[in-house]
């Protein structure tokens, strides 16, 4: 299981709260990944909620679609400067079952079926360009958002993209 910190911290800031988020690399009967909004499918863990509870309810709410849990990849975590919150992005290998509804959140940009290789290239290319304009498009805490997701989903991506050719 992964454990990976992206913006390490010699001393840890006391004022900053934590944040339990999760994340789905939703695959399908072709191996295809599930990307949402730029993003994994996910989000917070809600009060009263356990893990496998929020990735349900996400996966309804993003994409409209019932998912099976498979196994958990691991945790990334980032300090986010800004918001003065440290994120604990716990990650799962999840498999599509069935289409239910209509996602409940619209956004402009769907969720879609794509490559694992070409989404990891895709969010890698992200990466590059935010790390190079982004500071200077965006306000800190939605530069660091987009910047941190999009190092998540690779990490994530790239340990699923190994569990699943280990499984073929």
């Amino acid at each position: 299981m992964i454990q990976v910190t992206l913006n390490p911290k010699e001393n840890i800031p006391t004022d900053y709260t934590d944040r339990l988020t999760v994340k789905a690399v939703v695959f399908d009967d072709e191996n295809r990944v599930l990307v949402f909004n730029g993003n994994l499918i996910g989000g917070g863990v809600e009060l009263g909620e356990i893990e496998e509870e929020a990735l349900h309810r996400e996966a309804l709410e993003e994409a409209g679609i019932e998912i099976e849990i498979h196994e958990e990849l691991g945790e990334v975590v980032a300090y986010r400067d800004a918001a003065k919150k440290v994120y604990i992005m716990k990650g799962f290998l999840c498999k599509s079952i069935r289409k239910i509804q209509e996602p409940v959140d619209e956004l402009s940009n769907p969720a879609f079926w794509e490559k694992i290789e070409d989404s990891i290239a895709r969010f890698q290319k992200d990466i590059e360009k935010l790390k190079e304009t982004g500071q200077q498009e965006f306000e800190p805490d939605v530069y660091e958002t987009k910047l941190y997701n999009r190092e998540m989903a690779v990490i994530f991506l790239k340990e699923a993209h190994k569990r699943l050719q280990n499984k073929q």
